[in-house]
């Protein structure tokens, strides 16, 4: 742990989760071995772990390690069982993650939506591309958001590029409103609130 080598009944529930997770994948495939052998059977020749939001209650450092380390558990165990991992998850550092260990040729980046006419849960297969920065992904197919930002934020910009598409240049009651919504949602060193204020309202600068 990065504050030193602590109980693990002393841990967070999270930390705790993932350990016990890490326990019961060996433990499983090893009691099931034992079982096998009594009952005279052969042992299954392949394992599928289900993990839904393994982000759940984790620090983002944390985040961006649970499924790495899972994977390396899981390598250790592929020598005597093949083990199938399907992951669902709400984090874009979750899938940030993912970039060293993802391999096209066995892995699969798929996405779950709400079809607009029957309004039934569907998958689609998304190609699998490197994104690099977390908030790259949020803006991804893969998350679908337009702006890795607060949702006034987005809004404020949508605003401010409608404007500019759609609105007289010399309406300034319209321009000011504009500007006062991008103040209120970006912060002062914002690039998209810097250019607005050079190019399009200069003269409502703040001095």
């Amino acid at each position: 742990m990065p504050y030193g080598d602590i109980p693990i009944v002393h841990a967070s529930a999270a930390v705790k989760r993932i350990f016990g997770l890490a326990y019961l994948l060996v433990w499983a495939w090893h009691e099931h071995r034992a079982a096998a052998r009594l009952s005279g059977v052969q042992p299954v020749g392949q394992m599928v772990m289900l993990f839904d939001e393994p982000e759940a209650h984790l620090h983002p450092i944390w985040q961006r390690r649970v499924l790495p380390a899972l994977f390396e558990a899981v390598e250790a165990l592929n020598e005597e069982l093949p083990v199938q991992v399907v992951a669902s998850t709400h984090s874009p550092l979750v899938t940030a993650s993912l970039e060293p260990v993802f391999d096209p040729a066995t892995d699969k980046l798929l996405h779950f939506v709400v079809d607009d006419v029957d309004r039934a849960a569907k998958i689609h297969e998304i190609a699998w591309a490197k994104q690099g920065d977390a908030s790259d992904w949020l803006v991804s197919e893969a998350f679908g958001l337009k702006q890795a930002r607060s949702a006034e934020a987005e809004a404020a910009i949508i605003a401010a590029m409608d404007f500019v598409k759609n609105e007289p240049q010399s309406n300034p009651q319209a321009k000011a409103e504009v500007t006062r919504q991008l103040r209120s949602a970006l912060p002062g060193d914002d690039p998209f609130l810097t250019r607005w204020e050079t190019v399009l309202a200069p003269e409502e600068s703040p001095e």
